[in-house]
């Protein structure tokens, strides 16, 4: 079975992530980040899924230091879930986080 495509596409001439990664929101004109855009699974077969999660995490490096890594948003986003089962059929969707 070969793996199904992920493919994450930002809303047109806007950046995936809005907001401040690593700053905490404080005024109105200083946003939590956020993640934006379009994501498409395709698979050529059919994929059993309980759920559909996107986190993106930034990771800074120094030279002669580990990497800092840190989560854009609060949590990983619930995408897709399927309804009234624990598990769905899904073999071609695109979700749109606005």
């Amino acid at each position: 079975m070969a793996l199904p495509l992920l493919t994450l596409r930002p809303p047109p001439n806007v950046d995936f992530i809005s907001g401040f990664p690593g700053l905490a929101p404080g005024p109105p004109d200083r946003p939590h980040a956020a993640v934006k855009g379009t994501l498409e699974v395709r698979s050529n077969q059919p994929l059993k899924v309980r759920w559909v999660h996107v986190e993106l995490k930034k990771i800074e490096s120094v030279p002669g230091s580990p990497p800092f890594v840190d989560t854009v948003g609060t949590k990983p986003l619930t995408l897709w879930e399927p309804t009234n089962a624990e598990y769905g059929t899904l073999q071609r969707v695109s979700v749109t986080r606005r």
